[in-house]
């Protein structure tokens, strides 16, 4: 089945202007210990994302996003589908996850993950919650959307997986999500083509099935999702993988060309020398693993030399990449592998596939990636890559078509790292969109999002007659055409921010980049 990844598109907008109402938004109260109001104290912890989005985790519990927002994978109450060239609720930089409904933000979450088109986080209650596109099912809530397009097939803002509790792990990467819960029994749920959810069938699950297979060996540690394989880390040190076999990904010595897939998980072989695995990573169609002794060893698919062994030939098998030593984290791209060393350094081979259709080649073997250096986490996405540094910024590179590096910039690609800009967290910020729209006569609603140091009192002034401002959503059905700038104000005690948000009503004109498939 081909599902379409990818489409970067244009939007033509006719550009027309809005009473003073306010509103407070207060400090979220929680029972959670691990949760505090956002200051500036918050650091980010964790960094995930999609294909063209990035998603971050804070130490006070929220999480940020910033990038594409196809199908509302931002969580920022907004989302258009694929087909829709519009950037309107992009965003360039980094926005805090809004919470249920819309309202206050999404927190107490210790761990993130990122799909292709959807977001996942767990919660502290050991809880899970979703948002983005649902087209497999796989934001888990076991309905069904109408169609792939359709509005029903999407969550904007996010949403907590029914009867489903005690996950102290989770994992995500195209288009279905894995956890494994307290008991060590792993779930999934989504898009299972090639039996990538092993649960021992070749169909799609709108809610969590159990995996089958996945016992012994000490029980399961950890899961690494990628977009055709998954692997879990067992006790023992061991891996079990399932999912498609075309490339060899797998890693038992077969390759299935049939690519019917491994349906439920079968041991990776250890026979050319990888054991006592302590870390794993899947990209797309390639996996990498770090063994105790720092070593790296990689298997699948090797068409960009994303195996890091000199060549562009597939392994069936895990092969050792050369040249490497004090290696401390590993992670997987789409065609490129990345690691980090106990130096801080970051190094890369294989090919960074950028949203436009062109590559950056590393070539097939290591090489140290320039202009970053004081690395603690590195995380190799589809199109891009993200760092954290130890001085606690956040750091960027590759594909930036839709402002996944978090810089302020859209459009073109950076393969030299650039720092992604968060707002502060005690002056507030306003991180609504910039331009939005809506149809006349259509029930028109956009949520207004600012972060800082709560409580932070929001004014909407310059409001078209037809629109209210309440609480701090802005809303109406439009009875005139034009483009209406609306002035948004943010004050807290310590100072102010402003933006105009123009608001567009009327025939929207569009445009269309080429569409990259797979």
């Amino acid at each position: 089945m081909y599902i379409i990844r990818r489409l970067l598109a244009l939007s033509l907008i006719l550009v027309v202007t809005v009473s003073a109402q306010t509103a407070t938004l207060q400090p979220v109260q929680t029972d959670s210990d691990h949760v505090a109001a956002a200051s500036s104290a918050a650091s980010v912890i964790d960094l995930w994302g999609g294909a063209v989005e990035s998603i971050a985790l804070m130490s006070n519990g929220s999480v940020w996003t910033w990038g594409w927002n196809d199908y509302g994978i931002l969580g920022n109450g907004h989302g258009l589908t694929m087909f829709d060239p519009s950037t309107l609720y992009d965003s360039v930089y980094p926005i805090q996850v809004l919470g249920p409904g819309g309202v206050d933000h999404l927190s107490s979450i210790k761990a993130i993950a990122g799909g292709e088109r959807h977001n996942v986080a767990l919660d502290y209650n050991g809880e899970v919650w979703t948002w983005g596109w649902n087209y497999f099912g796989q934001l888990g809530m076991g309905t069904y959307c109408t169609g792939m397009n359709n509005p029903d097939c999407m969550g904007t803002t996010p949403v907590k997986i029914p009867s489903f509790a005690n996950v102290k792990a989770i994992a995500s990467r195209g288009y279905h999500t894995l956890a494994l819960k307290n008991d060590d029994t792993v779930w999934a749920w989504g898009y299972n083509a090639n039996g990538r959810l092993g649960d021992g069938t070749n169909t799609d699950q709108h809610s969590p099935m159990q995996v089958v297979g996945l016992t012994g060996h000490g029980g399961v540690t950890a899961l690494s999702s990628g977009g055709d394989v998954n692997v879990a880390l067992m006790a023992d040190h061991t891996l079990m993988a399932w999912g498609r076999n075309y490339w060899g990904e797998i890693g038992n010595g077969t390759v299935d060309t049939s690519d019917v897939g491994q349906w439920t998980p079968v041991p990776v072989t250890t026979t050319t020398g990888l054991t006592d695995v302590v870390q794993v990573a899947t990209g797309w169609s390639h996996v990498v693993a770090l063994a105790a002794d720092r070593t790296v060893w990689t298997w699948g698919k090797n068409s960009g030399g994303e195996l890091g062994n000199g060549t562009t030939i597939s392994s069936s098998v895990p092969i050792q990449v050369s040249g490497l030593s004090n290696v401390i984290g590993v992670s997987a791209g789409d065609g490129s592998t990345v690691v980090l060393k106990g130096d801080g350094t970051v190094w890369a081979w294989g090919l960074i596939r950028h949203g436009d259709g062109t590559d950056y080649s590393y070539g097939p073997t290591p090489v140290q990636v320039a202009g970053i250096d004081h690395v603690t986490l590195v995380r190799a996405r589809d199109w891009h890559v993200l760092a954290l540094k130890s001085d606690d910024t956040v750091w960027a590179w590759g594909s930036n078509q839709r402002g996944e590096c978090g810089n302020g910039t859209v459009g073109g690609n950076t393969d030299t790292p650039v720092q992604v800009i968060f707002p502060s967290s005690s002056t507030p910020g306003i991180t609504s969109a910039s331009i939005v729209t809506g149809t006349l006569g259509v029930p028109f609603s956009y949520t207004v999002t600012a972060t800082g140091t709560l409580p932070i009192t929001l004014t909407a002034t310059n409001l078209p007659a037809w629109a209210v401002f309440n609480s701090p959503v802005i809303s109406g059905t439009p009875d005139v055409t034009g483009t209406y700038p609306i002035t948004l104000t943010a004050v807290n005690s310590e100072g102010s921010d402003q933006k105009t948000l123009t608001v567009f009503i009327g025939q929207v004109f569009t445009g269309y980049l080429p569409v990259v498939i797979r």
